[in-house]
């Protein structure tokens, strides 16, 4: 799961444990949620890195600019 491989947990009648059944399909979509969020930042983050690497290479960015940007990056890392 915490690889974003999700394969329903089937209980069948007689499975010991099977009052967990409720517990493993919460778990299991809560963390659907969690991995495409965290794909969906990922992906923000590549796109702004990318438009970066695009404006260094056209144009001349002041340190203070790339700084910045950097440390906007870097804190949508550090969002929970």
């Amino acid at each position: 799961m915490t690889l974003g491989k999700f394969e329903r947990l089937q209980f069948r009648q007689g499975d010991e444990f099977r009052e967990f059944e409720g517990v493993a399909r919460r778990l299991a979509r809560r963390m659907e949620t969690l991995s495409a969020g965290k794909s969906n930042r990922l992906s923000r983050i590549e796109s702004r890195i990318a438009r970066l690497d695009v404006r260094l290479e056209t144009e001349d960015v002041p340190k203070e600019t790339l700084r910045r940007e950097l440390q906007g990056v870097l804190a949508d890392f550090s969002r929970p």
